[in-house]
This record gives C-alpha cells, sequence and structure tokens, in this order.
C-alpha cells in the first residue's frame, strides 16, 4: 500500500513511501530517505485512510529506510482543523436554550466542537456554522477544562443562499 508521509512543520515536506507492516497503533514503513524521530506527520494511505503520528524510529535497511510511526488517530476520511464559533439547537428539546460552542475539525461524516454544556448521546443537533447548518447526532460529549469535547456524526449539510 502507498503511503504519503507529510512533515507538520513550515517545511511541509512529502515523502512517497510503501507500508511495510503495521501493529497496534502503529506503522512501519519503507521510504528512501531518512525521517527524523520525534517528528509529526500526517498520513495518507492509497487514498483510503488518513491519520497523523509521530515518528519512533528510523533505521537503514540496505537501500532504503524503515521508519516507525506511532497513530494518533486513523480515519477513512480527512480531518480539516478550523476554529470557528457554532451555535447547537436540540432538536427534539424545542424549550432548551440553544448552546454556543466552538468546533475545532469536521470530516464529510462528522465533527469534533467544544461545547459550553454536556450533551446527551444519540441527541439530534443543529449546529449553525456561519451560513451553513449541519443536522446530526451526537456520539460523545467529554468533559475537558475548557468544556466538553463533543463528536456530532453528520446526517445532512444545508447551505443558506444569500440573496
Amino acid at each position: 500500500m502507498d503511503v504519503l508521509i507529510t512533515i507538520l512543520d513550515d517545511s511541509r515536506i512529502r515523502v512517497h513511501g510503501a507500508l511495510h507492516n503495521s501493529g497496534e497503533g502503529c506503522l512501519r514503513v519503507t521510504v528512501s530517505s531518512p525521517l527524523q524521530p520525534q517528528t509529526l506527520v500526517s498520513l495518507n494511505l492509497s487514498d483510503e485512510y488518513f491519520g497523523d503520528g509521530e515518528i519512533t524510529n528510523c533505521e537503514y535497511s540496505g537501500a532504503s529506510y524503515f521508519v516507525d510511526i506511532k497513530l494518533h488517530q486513523m480515519r477513512r476520511e480527512p480531518r480539516f482543523t478550523v476554529s470557528d464559533p457554532v451555535q447547537l439547537t436540540l432538536l427534539d428539546m424545542p424549550d432548551t436554550p440553544s448552546i454556543q460552542g466552538e468546533i475545532s475539525d469536521l470530516s464529510k461524516s462528522g465533527l469534533a466542537l467544544l461545547a459550553s454544556s454536556q450533551l446527551p448521546i444519540g441527541q439530534p443537533v443543529k449546529v449553525e456554522l456561519g451560513d451553513t447548518v449541519v443536522l446530526g447526532q451526537v456520539r460523545y460529549s467529554k468533559p475537558t477544562p475548557e468544556g466538553f469535547k463533543t463528536g456530532v456524526e453528520t446526517q445532512s449539510v444545508l447551505f443558506q443562499q444569500k440573496t
């Protein structure tokens, strides 16, 4: 399987390689040039899986290098980091006031946000982000020092037309 490794620094260097093997939370990739341990990277595996992680080891092996990467996350879709305010409405609780939050990342199938209060798992919600409305369902809501890290699985996306 082809692997594209992108170094997550200002250089954004890209290195093509091949998946050698994988284990619990780790990948070993064969590349043509050495990569520095403790480097944060993003990964694209044959446009089927996307993730990020940290290089833990790089060893020379003949004409190539084995690079070990500890995965932080792996997904079927790329995630995009954003930082925008949102307003959440609980769809089956019309008398409940809207909840303020801030979206932290999104993908085709979902989004993560920091909410001012905890939301019940399974709760249908409307997330308003600028001219966009996302209808979805709460998948998790975990307390953090800043609020509640909440994941919403996207069911529909509506764009408001400007006149």
